[in-house]
Protein backbone atom coordinates (compact mmCIF):
# COMPACT_ATOMS: atom_id res chain seq x y z
CA UNK A 1 0.00 0.00 0.00
CA UNK A 2 1.28 3.63 -1.09
CA UNK A 3 0.00 6.64 -1.08
CA UNK A 4 0.25 10.50 -2.91
CA UNK A 5 -1.04 13.32 -1.04
CA UNK A 6 -1.95 16.68 -2.83
CA UNK A 7 -0.83 19.96 -2.41
CA UNK A 8 -4.05 21.23 -0.43
CA UNK A 9 -2.82 24.02 2.27
CA UNK A 10 -5.92 23.34 4.72
CA UNK A 11 -6.95 19.73 4.19
CA UNK A 12 -4.20 17.69 2.04
CA UNK A 13 -5.97 15.61 0.05
CA UNK A 14 -4.47 11.71 0.24
CA UNK A 15 -4.81 9.05 -2.54
CA UNK A 16 -4.75 5.53 -1.22
CA UNK A 17 -3.16 2.71 -3.46
CA UNK A 18 -3.92 -0.89 -2.71
CA UNK A 19 -2.83 -3.19 -5.32
CA UNK A 20 -5.13 -6.65 -5.00
CA UNK A 21 -3.03 -9.92 -6.39
CA UNK A 22 -5.54 -12.01 -7.63
CA UNK A 23 -4.73 -16.12 -7.90
CA UNK A 24 -4.44 -17.55 -11.06
CA UNK A 25 -7.15 -19.60 -12.76
CA UNK A 26 -6.88 -23.16 -12.60
CA UNK A 27 -7.12 -25.50 -15.12
CA UNK A 28 -10.36 -27.24 -15.77
CA UNK A 29 -11.13 -30.01 -18.07
CA UNK A 30 -12.67 -29.27 -20.67
CA UNK A 31 -16.69 -30.34 -20.50
CA UNK A 32 -17.67 -30.77 -24.09
CA UNK A 33 -16.56 -32.67 -26.65
CA UNK A 34 -15.98 -29.18 -28.75
CA UNK A 35 -14.19 -27.92 -25.71
CA UNK A 36 -11.62 -31.19 -25.86
CA UNK A 37 -11.14 -30.50 -29.39
CA UNK A 38 -10.60 -26.71 -29.13
CA UNK A 39 -7.78 -27.64 -26.29
CA UNK A 40 -5.73 -29.98 -28.59
CA UNK A 41 -7.55 -32.87 -26.92
CA UNK A 42 -6.08 -32.88 -23.92
CA UNK A 43 -9.54 -32.20 -22.18
CA UNK A 44 -7.47 -29.51 -20.18
CA UNK A 45 -8.09 -26.16 -20.69
CA UNK A 46 -4.50 -24.22 -22.03
CA UNK A 47 -3.61 -21.71 -19.84
CA UNK A 48 -3.35 -17.88 -20.51
CA UNK A 49 -0.31 -15.91 -21.16
CA UNK A 50 -1.03 -14.13 -17.79
CA UNK A 51 -1.37 -16.78 -14.87
CA UNK A 52 -1.77 -13.52 -12.24
CA UNK A 53 -3.71 -10.66 -12.28
CA UNK A 54 -3.68 -7.53 -10.09
CA UNK A 55 -6.26 -5.04 -9.62
CA UNK A 56 -5.28 -1.55 -8.53
CA UNK A 57 -7.71 0.57 -6.62
CA UNK A 58 -8.07 4.04 -5.53
CA UNK A 59 -9.28 5.93 -2.69
CA UNK A 60 -9.01 10.09 -1.84
CA UNK A 61 -9.39 10.26 1.96
CA UNK A 62 -9.17 14.03 3.07
CA UNK A 63 -7.01 14.65 6.18
CA UNK A 64 -6.89 17.53 8.29
CA UNK A 65 -3.39 19.44 8.78
CA UNK A 66 -0.66 19.82 7.17
CA UNK A 67 1.96 17.47 5.58
CA UNK A 68 5.17 17.04 7.62
CA UNK A 69 7.80 16.17 4.77
CA UNK A 70 9.74 13.06 5.87
CA UNK A 71 14.04 13.58 7.25
CA UNK A 72 16.36 11.11 6.76
CA UNK A 73 14.79 7.88 7.30
CA UNK A 74 12.13 9.09 9.15
CA UNK A 75 8.42 8.94 7.10
CA UNK A 76 5.76 11.89 6.34
CA UNK A 77 3.85 12.68 9.01
CA UNK A 78 1.03 15.22 9.51
CA UNK A 79 0.46 18.54 12.00
CA UNK A 80 -2.32 19.96 13.37
CA UNK A 81 -1.79 23.62 14.68
CA UNK A 82 -3.92 24.77 16.84
CA UNK A 83 -6.92 22.47 15.15
CA UNK A 84 -7.79 20.09 18.10
CA UNK A 85 -11.28 20.21 17.13
CA UNK A 86 -9.87 18.39 13.93
CA UNK A 87 -8.51 15.05 15.61
CA UNK A 88 -11.96 12.62 15.19
CA UNK A 89 -11.16 13.60 11.40
CA UNK A 90 -7.64 13.05 11.34
CA UNK A 91 -8.28 9.47 13.03
CA UNK A 92 -11.17 8.49 11.02
CA UNK A 93 -9.25 9.18 8.16
CA UNK A 94 -5.98 7.64 8.76
CA UNK A 95 -7.86 4.79 10.05
CA UNK A 96 -9.34 4.44 6.70
CA UNK A 97 -6.10 5.41 4.73
CA UNK A 98 -4.83 2.39 7.25
CA UNK A 99 -7.59 -0.08 5.69
CA UNK A 100 -8.88 -0.85 9.42
CA UNK A 101 -12.39 -0.81 10.52
CA UNK A 102 -13.29 0.77 13.93
CA UNK A 103 -13.72 -2.43 14.91
CA UNK A 104 -10.03 -3.85 14.02
CA UNK A 105 -8.94 -0.64 15.80
CA UNK A 106 -10.90 -0.88 18.56
CA UNK A 107 -9.71 -4.32 18.89
CA UNK A 108 -5.87 -3.24 18.84
CA UNK A 109 -5.95 -0.60 21.41
CA UNK A 110 -8.28 -2.78 23.69
CA UNK A 111 -11.84 -0.49 23.14
CA UNK A 112 -14.95 -1.94 21.51
CA UNK A 113 -15.99 -0.14 18.01
CA UNK A 114 -18.48 2.14 19.21
CA UNK A 115 -15.82 3.98 21.42
CA UNK A 116 -13.98 4.21 18.49
CA UNK A 117 -17.23 6.06 16.34
CA UNK A 118 -17.66 8.21 19.37
CA UNK A 119 -13.91 9.23 19.00
CA UNK A 120 -14.52 9.53 15.39
CA UNK A 121 -17.64 11.97 15.63
CA UNK A 122 -15.58 13.84 18.37
CA UNK A 123 -17.94 13.44 21.30
CA UNK A 124 -15.61 11.23 23.41
CA UNK A 125 -12.75 13.15 24.78
CA UNK A 126 -9.34 11.46 24.00
CA UNK A 127 -6.48 10.98 26.64
CA UNK A 128 -2.73 11.58 26.07
CA UNK A 129 -2.49 7.64 26.44
CA UNK A 130 -5.52 7.11 24.08
CA UNK A 131 -4.76 8.95 21.44
CA UNK A 132 -0.53 7.52 21.49
CA UNK A 133 -2.47 4.00 21.40
CA UNK A 134 -4.22 5.11 18.61
CA UNK A 135 -1.32 6.79 16.71
CA UNK A 136 0.86 3.38 17.67
CA UNK A 137 -2.33 1.03 16.12
CA UNK A 138 -2.35 3.12 13.35
CA UNK A 139 1.56 2.63 12.83
CA UNK A 140 2.49 5.80 13.55
CA UNK A 141 3.42 7.85 16.96
CA UNK A 142 2.15 11.10 18.89
CA UNK A 143 4.70 13.78 19.02
CA UNK A 144 3.65 16.83 21.17
CA UNK A 145 5.46 20.34 20.47
CA UNK A 146 5.61 23.18 22.14
CA UNK A 147 5.99 26.60 20.76
CA UNK A 148 5.97 30.01 22.60
CA UNK A 149 3.40 32.38 20.75
CA UNK A 150 4.94 35.61 18.81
Amino acid sequence: MKYNHGAGADSPAFTMVSEQHQPAATTTPASTLGDRMQSAGTGITPPTDSEETFSIEEEEIELPGEVIPGRGTAGEGFRLSNTADQMPALIAGLRRWKGMTQTQLGEAIGYPAQVIGNIEQGSRKLGLKTLGDLFTALGGELHIEFREKL
